[in-house]
């Protein structure tokens, strides 16, 4: 009786030392939150982009040119992106990244239009960048890691242009490139969604220099001193 007593009694003692052995134990790990995992990451970010150009101009000048159909036009394109998470090497929250952008087709058409002549102009751009981005998180402490940041880089516009002469009935086609250089500021945020894995949304304002149609066989040039976008981004990351 007196050792039953004393099994009982030890019973009783491990039930209650368990709880609070339980509750010392360290937290469990966090994966979800991106600032467990630096080094390397790649991605993909389609974009809607809403694009314009501005200062346009004819050379030589006629009085009677100017925009068909001025404003923002809707278009879209995708990027691929290969970056790097500093955090364990500067201790803080930076990112650079190479990116390289598609955009597809923007048009801009003018004319001119006078008693002696009335010529349309036509220009179908599209546009490839490569981007070098430095990016800033902001750490919540939850799976969601605000950001901003800025690009510097390249662009290079090939013009699909048309020259369209309304009196003589001729039509002349150019197919011209031009490089400029280009630079942008953006802000989003990015989501863990798996150990790897992670989903981005954003805004970016791309300025992309200037574009130009080429020179026609009559000397005719249309060209456009500013072209920028608005690009609204979403992305997938996989980290490294």
């Amino acid at each position: 009786m007196r050792q039953t007593t004393r099994l009982v009694a030890v019973a009783a003692c491990a039930l209650a030392v368990q709880p609070a052995v339980a509750q010392v134990e360290p937290p469990p790990d966090r994966p979800s939150l991106l600032g467990d995992q630096y080094g390397f990451y790649a991605g993909f970010r389609g974009t809607f982009m809403l694009t314009d150009v501005g200062d346009v101009q004819l050379s030589p000048s006629r009085a009677s040119f100017g925009e068909n159909a001025p404003g923002p036009e809707a278009t879209g394109g995708g990027s691929i992106v290969l970056g790097y998470r500093w955090n364990d090497v500067l201790d803080l929250p930076i990112r650079t990244e190479v990116e390289i952008v598609h955009r597809f087709r923007h048009d801009f058409d003018t004319r001119v239009q006078n008693a002696a002549e009335v010529i349309d102009y036509q220009q179908n751009v599209s546009t490839n960048q490569l981007m070098v981005n430095v990016l800033y998180d902001f750490d919540t402490g939850t799976p969601w890691r605000p950001y901003v940041g800025a690009g510097i880089g390249a662009a290079q516009h090939f013009a699909d242009a048309f020259q369209a002469n309304r009196v003589t009935g001729a039509d002349v086609h150019n197919g011209t490139f031009t490089t400029n250089f280009a630079y942008s500021v953006q802000a989003g945020v990015m989501v863990r969604i798996a150990e790897n894995w992670a989903l981005e949304g954003g805004y970016r304002f791309t300025s992309l220099g200037d574009v130009s149609s080429g020179v026609y066989p009559n000397g005719d040039e249309v060209s456009a001193g500013e072209f920028y976008a608005h690009d609204f981004l979403v992305g997938i990351i996989y980290l490294f």
